[in-house]
């Protein structure tokens, strides 16, 4: 009896001499973009709270990351796609220096509000902590500054 398992149309798997194995890096939404699981997970955590965003957030979503991270235009891309507006954090640099860096060039070209939060400092705990502080998380102080919904990606 042959068994062939049901994988999920969003996680592309390969078979090698018996065995399966999830292929994220094959996880290509977008023509031309970067691949992967990162992709995946912010488009299936927006997707989930659309409503949310577009009711509580003011249909913004916002990161806050190194300016070479996929990050950042990972989340500028998903705002696009879902018709949202996107801010994204970064530090230790000014909006003009990180322009000059590929990653931050492709967020402002899909139209995101880049924002320094830190002048000093490209540590993420800081980076986070500046992004509550400067633009106020919508859950947290819904009548106050700008609404918007964080979207944070950790690494193991």
């Amino acid at each position: 009896m042959s068994f062939t398992p049901h994988f999920p149309d969003l996680t592309p798997v390969d078979e090698y001499n018996g065995i399966f194995y999830k292929r994220d890096d094959f996880y290509a939404p977008y023509e031309n973009f970067i691949t992967g699981g990162k992709i995946r997970q912010c488009r299936d955590l927006v997707e989930k709270n659309l409503d949310y965003i577009h009711d509580k957030c003011n249909s913004t979503i916002s990161t806050a990351a190194s300016i070479h991270s996929p990050q950042s235009p990972i989340v500028s891309r998903v705002a696009q796609e879902f018709g949202l507006k996107s801010i994204i954090g970064f530090g230790n640099t000014t909006i003009e220096k990180a322009l000059k860096h590929k990653m931050m060039q492709k967020c402002k070209e899909l139209g995101s509000e880049l924002v320094v939060l830190s002048e000093s400092q490209g540590f993420n705990n800081v980076l986070y902590h500046n992004l509550h502080m400067k633009l106020r998380i919508c859950s947290l102080y819904p009548c106050q500054s700008r609404i918007f919904y964080r979207y944070h990606h950790s690494y193991a």
